[in-house]
């Protein structure tokens, strides 16, 4: 996707997050499959990988699924750790989901 692409897309990913979040039944695979059904499945896994790639240090995110993302082709731009990315800089910025719920719903995607 090209970054404008994934900024939007990002933004209507957290939307659906956080509505998710406060949700009394909330459960990661309900945010996942309703943005699978909004954003197709081939851009949630894109949009999650630029976005764990950019987290790749992070402990919080398992090493299946930082493999899994490296496999993803990105936007090479988006994924680039200098201040010329403007993926970095999208609000709601790439920490407002917590790497740990990051990776549970990375393990959703990549085990279908």
């Amino acid at each position: 996707m090209k970054i404008e692409e994934l900024r939007e897309s990002w933004q209507k990913f957290v939307g659906m997050y956080e509505d998710e979040l406060f949700h009394k039944d909330a459960k990661p695979r309900n945010c996942i499959n309703r943005a699978v059904e909004e954003l197709g499945r081939d851009n949630v896994v894109e949009l999650l990988a630029t976005v764990t790639l950019l987290h790749r240090h992070d402990g919080r995110i398992s090493d299946a699924n930082k493999t899994f993302c490296e496999a993803v082709q990105v936007n090479p731009a988006a994924v680039a750790t200098d201040r010329n990315n403007a993926f970095i800089y999208v609000n709601p910025s790439i920490d407002s989901i917590h790497p740990a719920h990051l990776n549970q719903m990375l393990n959703i995607l990549r085990k279908g």
